[in-house]
């Protein structure tokens, strides 16, 4: 690839790149935070300040220790413990390419980079002050941490990700239209494909199908609605066009591991 290519390459990607804040809080406790087998949607990061506490999946068991920062990747299912003490910053964000191409969605294992407290708190106090300066110098810290832990998997060229520019429009279509009543058909049938040929190179590009997207965009909804509204289970049932809540509920302990009303009593102490 030529210079002026590579340029042009590098401006693509990085005008379609973004980060997606959730939360961004300080949380201080001990032993009442245990939450077992949370499935997330998003992306967590832990700066851990002072105290110990420990995350367990299938892959085993990480000890968070102080100094640390922690991602746990989105679309995993972990617990989450402290027997001691526990002081950190969390964040829950998603950093993606092209509207919804998550940077760490292929990953399964937690990541560990060390970090400064005193040089975090620093950018932290954005949450504090809501001064532009401060938001800005916030994002380019959390940029800079994202990145540091993108050196730790294996590295993704330019190549392959201006491989995904083609799905932007879909992407974008799926997470404007998600619901359980979009289908890999309709969506081929919007970017103008047969299904079987959308779901060969989608595949290959991406190593997911266009069904698993769906349904991971459902989820990220409907977990949204669950921790962000009073609505009920049935009216996000409704909202999200399932059949009924019953459909609903298994629908979101296939993915999930747990019903709608489980998560939403959980959601209100996760941190």
């Amino acid at each position: 690839m030529d210079t002026e290519s590579k340029i042009n390459s590098f401006l693509t990607i990085y005008n379609n790149l973004s980060l997606t804040l959730y939360v961004c809080q300080r949380y201080t406790g001990g032993s009442e935070w245990y939450h077992p087998d949370v499935y997330s949607s998003f992306t967590r990061l832990y700066f851990m300040m002072d105290g110990e506490s420990s995350i367990q999946n299938q892959q085993g068991r990480v000890i968070l220790r102080p100094g640390y920062v922690y991602l746990i990747p989105p679309f995993t299912t972990n617990t989450y413990q402290c027997t001691t003490h526990l002081d950190k910053w969390y964040v829950h964000c998603n950093v993606e390419v092209y509207s919804s191409y998550n940077l760490f969605a292929g990953s399964n294992s937690i990541l560990s980079c060390p970090f400064h407290p005193m040089e975090a708190t620093s950018y932290f106090r954005a949450v504090q002050t809501g001064q532009i300066q401060d938001t800005v110098a916030l994002t380019a810290y959390l940029y800079k941490t994202m990145a540091s832990f993108l050196q730790l998997l294996p590295e993704v060229d330019f190549q392959t990700l201006r491989s995904l520019e083609k799905y932007k429009e879909m992407h974008r279509y799926i997470k404007d239209h998600v619901s359980a009543a979009l289908t890999p058909k309709t969506v081929a049938s919007y970017m103008g494909c047969k299904e079987n040929t959308l779901y060969k190179h989608y595949k290959a590009d991406t190593g997911f199908t266009v069904k698993q997207t769906i349904d991971r965009q459902l989820i990220a909804k409907a977990q949204m609605l669950l921790d962000t509204t009073a609505l009920s289970i049935r009216m996000i049932s409704d909202e999200l066009e399932f059949c009924d809540e019953f459909y609903f509920s298994n629908f979101f302990h296939r993915l999930t591991g747990m019903r709608p009303a489980a998560y939403r009593k959980r959601s209100l102490f996760m941190d």
